[in-house]
This record gives C-alpha cells, sequence and structure tokens, in this order.
C-alpha cells in the first residue's frame, strides 16, 4: 500500500511560528541526498496516520511554491 502526503518547503529557522500556525516542521534526509526542510499541515498527518499500516510506504510530494 502506497500513500501520498503532500508537504511544501519551509523557510529556515521559523518552526516555532508554524507550530503555532497548526503546521508540522520536519525535515527529509538520507545516506545520499541532502537534507529537505519541509512543512506538513496538521490534518494531513493525522489522516495519514489514520490509514496507514506498519508496511505501508509513505511517498512524498514536496512543493515549493511558497519558499521564502
Amino acid at each position: 500500500m502506497s500513500v501520498t502526503l503532500n508537504t511544501k518547503l519551509r523557510p529556515a529557522g521559523k518552526a516555532n511560528a508554524l507550530r503555532r500556525q497548526g503546521l508540522i516542521p520536519a525535515i527529509v534526509y538520507g545516506p545520499t541526498m541532502e537534507n529537505i526542510p519541509i512543512v506538513i499541515e496538521r490534518r494531513d498527518l493525522h489522516k495519514l496516520f489514520s490509514t496507514i499500516t506498519r508496511s505501508s510506504r509513505i511517498e512524498l510530494s514536496i512543493s515549493d511554491h511558497d519558499q521564502a
């Protein structure tokens, strides 16, 4: 089962302000890629957690139109 999570790039150093707006700051990282700071809508993450299982694959869709 594969699920897509829509995210956006986030500006650096704005994590607390994003949390106050109900958004969740996160960082995507891996051994062969650079770190990517993202922001996830809280309701999207709650919806995701209600539909996935332990073996679900989560694909990220990262849009950059709101990048500061």
